[in-house]
């Protein structure tokens, strides 16, 4: 019971503390018009402090919830440049769904043999290391899966098409239903991916 209503402490902690460096973030933003991902870094590092509640616990443990307070500052909505919160689902049913799920079905084509036992593979290297990249907010993922969504969109029709019109009128299509939302949904949530070289717009 001791470690439960400490644990919750520990979590109310670190609530509070993401709403304070995100205010924090936000005001320099509001004072610089744009900051890089290593300048916002440098304020959450800045910010972070060794609380009293931290005492009694071992260093990991510590720097795994200055990492939770790190993420969760890094996530927080109000960094999209005081834009309107904006929707995850599709994004978790994406990254936790969608990927997995192809991760499992390009499994089962391993044991067909022959030239679609080598494109499942790449198809689960690809999708794995998409799935790992999107979760943890990297950059590169970001740009990752835009070139991932036009390669669907060219290559899922292939051999399944008879003819260059046929082919065309699919990749049309295609593009209108699946790749046109896609496209401007992650380009809405750009802020939650800060590599580096990012800045916020």
């Amino acid at each position: 019971m001791k470690e439960k209503i400490k644990g919750n402490k520990l979590k109310d902690f670190e609530n509070k503390e993401i709403e304070r460096i995100v205010e924090r973030v936000v005001l320099a933003i509001g004072q610089t018009d744009k900051l890089t991902n290593k300048q916002i870094h440098k304020i959450i590092k800045d910010e972070l402090k060794d609380d009293l509640i931290y005492k009694d616990l071992e260093d990991w443990q510590v720097r795994y919830s200055q990492k939770r307070i790190e993420k969760g500052v890094i996530d927080n909505k109000l960094l999209n440049q005081g834009h309107e919160p904006l929707s995850l689902s599709w994004f978790n049913f994406y990254v936790y769904f969608r990927l997995p799920a192809g991760i499992v079905v390009s499994f089962l084509f391993l044991f067909f043999g022959g030239l679609i036992t080598f494109l499942s593979l790449i198809e689960i290297a690809i999708a794995g290391a998409l799935f790992w990249g999107l979760k943890e907010r990297k950059s590169w993922a970001y740009k990752m899966n835009f070139v991932v969504l036009i390669a669907e969109t060219i290559l899922r029709p292939l051999g399944s098409i008879s003819s260059v019109m046929e082919f065309v009128i699919f990749v049309v299509i295609f593009s209108l239903i699946w790749l046109l939302p896609n496209w401007i949904y992650f380009k809405k949530r750009k802020y939650l991916f800060r590599g580096p070289r990012n800045k916020i717009k």
